[in-house]
């Protein structure tokens, strides 16, 4: 069978189990059994596809069928400039956390006076590593510090960042703020669970069964991590310093009284380039 003909008939396949990106799923997993790049499917089409290739593809389309991540299923993500490699235990990056990275790197990459001491970051609830990774590429001279409770996600994040930023990044394990309990820095970035624990039902099956519960829900409206770690951020800045969270394009409102309430001056929503609000900023006086 030719990998036209394979494509050909798993797409159909696919997409009658539920699969809203039959397509791509297929020629993403059949990309990477052949060990070939996504456009050489196409340049390749009338090569023929192995009996052992065939039969690793099918497998890896099974388990696609029955819900688990493109992304768990070949290993890796696309974020920002770099891919992370991803797996059951840690939250999928996802394109709307670059926005919180963008607007993190235009605070840090703000002018410092002459003779400062390098920029001081913590990433709080880490998973993968990615946002803390693309600010200490972004920021050369920055200290960029990650935080995560979860022991499986940390073991992920500490390859993701021997691979991509060596030396650039210290990660801690731990909830929250309590392994920088004595520290202060200048910027705290944080992708924080912030989903409603009745809304799991209303997930996509990808989401709800496979990726880790503890990065998604928090509390019954959402917000039980955000006011926690709203709290130690401003505990943990330094006068002028900044505080960015990720939130659901619902929690403008409640995100930004959260921020209010915990002291933090200029506070503001900047929306994702889907338009949606998406990340909640905060200064401390």
């Amino acid at each position: 069978m030719t990998i036209l003909e394979l494509l050909g008939k798993s797409t159909p396949w696919l997409q009658s189990k539920g699969s809203e990106s039959a397509k791509a799923d297929a020629e993403i997993l059949l990309a990477k059994v052949l060990k070939i790049r996504r456009i050489d499917l196409f340049l390749r089409f009338e090569q023929p596809v192995t009996t052992p290739e065939q039969d690793a593809f099918r497998e890896l389309m099974r388990r696609r069928a029955a819900g688990e991540p493109v992304a768990y299923l070949t290993g890796s993500k696309g974020f920002h400039d770099f891919d992370v490699e991803v797996g059951r235990g840690v939250l999928v990056p996802r394109p709307e956390t670059e926005t919180l990275v963008e607007l993190a790197l235009a605070r840090g990459g703000a002018a410092r006076p002459v003779g400062a001491p390098p920029l001081r970051i913590v990433d709080v609830g880490t998973g993968s590593g990615c946002i803390a990774i693309a600010l200490a590429r972004g920021l050369p001279d920055s200290d960029v510090t990650a935080i995560e409770l979860s022991h499986e996600a940390a073991l992920i994040a500490t390859r993701n960042i021997a691979a991509l930023a060596a030396g650039r990044v210290r990660l801690l394990e731990g909830d929250g703020f309590a392994p920088v309990a004595k520290e202060s820095f200048d910027l705290v970035v944080s992708n924080p669970p912030y989903i409603a624990e009745g809304e799991r039902a209303s997930l996509p099956r990808d989401v709800r069964d496979f990726e880790p519960a503890g990065a998604l829900f928090s509390g019954s409206d959402g917000l039980t991590a955000i006011r926690a770690w709203a709290a130690g951020a401003f505990a943990h800045l330094t006068p002028g310093g900044w505080a960015l969270f990720e939130i659901g394009s619902t929690q403008k409102d409640a995100a930004s009284t959260i921020f209010r309430d915990a002291g933090f001056l200029d506070v503001s929503v900047s929306k994702d380039l889907s338009g949606l609000d998406r990340v909640v900023a905060g200064r401390r006086p």
